[in-house]
């Protein structure tokens, strides 16, 4: 993996929420939807899905992939599991597909960030929208309201922090990821460590 293949995918965590859930003890490879759920502890596969209003969503993981695209990631790269590897591999694929590969791999940020929109709700289309809720069109799994975007602005200030994946090296205890060895225990710190495979 590039370093600027790290650096968007921690911008989509940022984006999605996933990242900053750390600071409450959550890896984000280990968040379900709505933060309210128990935190996924067993990584050889998906977690049930999340009632919210009235509806199952699937949403999980650092990149929040939902079950129908997560199936489709399965079947295209041979994925055996539900590790922080795997989700890196499937959302790097996701990018592949939208047709921002390259654009990631060369720093073009403002055109990857706006082909990616389409997979990643969080991530703005045009004039820090949402694709969703772009030109008249509404995203209703959250009851009706679509999924806010970041503003683009403070997606390209992420970006120029540098901020980017832990390596095998510093792995889940680091000062990247602000997780004290008390929450690491708590998360079955073993377990976790077994399915990264950078």
């Amino acid at each position: 993996m590039t370093k600027n293949q790290s650096k968007f995918l921690r911008l989509i965590m940022f984006a999605e929420g996933t990242d900053l859930r750390v600071k409450q003890g959550v890896l984000p490879y280990a968040v379900r939807f709505n933060y309210t759920e128990p935190h996924i502890t067993n990584f050889l596969k998906r977690a049930p899905a999340v009632p919210f209003n009235g509806k199952d969503i699937t949403a999980q993981g650092a990149y929040q992939i939902v079950k129908g695209t997560w199936e489709m990631c399965v079947k295209a790269l041979g994925l055996k599991d539900f590790s922080p590897s795997s989700q890196d591999s499937a959302a790097l694929y996701l990018i592949k597909l939208r047709g921002a590969e390259n654009d990631v791999l060369n720093g073009n940020w403002i055109e990857a960030i706006k082909k990616c929109s389409r997979e990643w709700a969080s991530l703005p289309f045009q004039n820090d929208t949402s694709y969703y809720n772009y030109n008249g069109k509404e995203y209703h799994i959250f009851g009706g309201t679509p999924q806010p975007a970041k503003k683009l602005s403070t997606l390209l200030e992420f970006l120029k922090a540098d901020h980017l994946l832990p390596t095998k090296d510093n792995s889940i205890i680091s000062a990247n990821w602000l997780i004290p060895l008390g929450i690491v225990a708590a998360l079955n710190y073993k377990t976790i460590k077994n399915a990264i495979s950078f």
